[in-house]
């Protein structure tokens, strides 16, 4: 995992004044750090570079852990498909690939799994989030896109 980028990023979104879409929270030997709402890393403590205490004050939010790791039993092991679509979301293009185990499918950002070196994917369905882990430690977690409507050549508003 690219614990450098992922510190780069959460300050990069401070400083651009998109704070109030970041957090980091402290559990155990790890810290979670939340960017842009819906990116779930967990960083060792050890390769934590950040003052913590003094992100602590403005940017930590309590966030239920437990009821976001409750859902590590249900999921089914996953790969890559290979497959792609290009969308929009506003006024960017995005690409997302396909995540898929044999029950079910979602599609996600190519952009969120870029933080990721060796990733294995843990689905539940196209509407949960996705699990990624690497050496069998969960790692991080990355919301699905929900498609709304058929993707052409050109792409639609995801």
């Amino acid at each position: 995992m690219k614990f450098i980028k992922i510190q780069q990023d959460l300050i990069k979104n401070i400083v651009t004044e998109k704070g109030e879409t970041q957090s980091v929270q402290e559990m155990g030997d790890d810290l979670i750090a939340v960017i842009n709402k819906f990116n779930v890393y967990f960083i060792p403590r050890i390769l934590w570079f950040l003052d913590t205490e003094k992100m602590r004050k403005r940017y930590s939010r309590k966030l239920d852990i437990d009821a976001i790791l409750s859902f590590t039993n249900d999921y089914g092991a996953a790969q890559l498909t290979g497959d792609l679509k290009l969308a929009t979301e506003g006024r960017r293009k995005i690409t997302l690939l396909k995540v898929a185990n044999e029950k079910t499918h979602c599609w996600v950002n190519q952009k969120l799994l870029s933080m990721f070196d060796n990733p294995s994917f843990y689905v539940k369905n196209s509407e949960s989030l996705i699990q990624v882990q690497e050496n069998d430690t969960l790692v991080g977690l990355v919301c699905p896109y929900a498609i709304k409507g058929r993707l052409n050549g050109g792409g639609k508003t995801v």
